[in-house]
């Protein structure tokens, strides 16, 4: 059932993604990648890290034991990386 159709009779994203998830054949990938578009995961990440961004900033701050400019620089680094 790889590369599933979308439409009217189509099968659940569920199957779609079981059927098709870890397999490196391209029309898999893009199957996968309409499904992730689809159901917002990437807004779903921006989001939560975001979020956490802001959790850890406000932690860092808090914390007296330690130079805050050590974790800043780190957080600076991961923070909206790509890759």
């Amino acid at each position: 059932m790889p590369y599933c159709k979308r439409g009217k009779n189509a099968a659940p994203l569920s199957t779609c993604a079981q059927a098709n998830y870890g397999k490196h054949d391209p029309k898999c990938v893009a199957t996968i990648k309409a499904i992730f578009n689809e159901v917002g995961v990437a807004d779903k990440f921006k989001a939560y890290e975001a979020e956490s961004h802001k959790q850890l900033c406000a932690r860092i701050e808090e914390q007296k034991a330690l130079p805050k400019g050590v974790f800043m620089s780190l957080l600076q680094k991961i923070y909206k990386r790509s890759k």
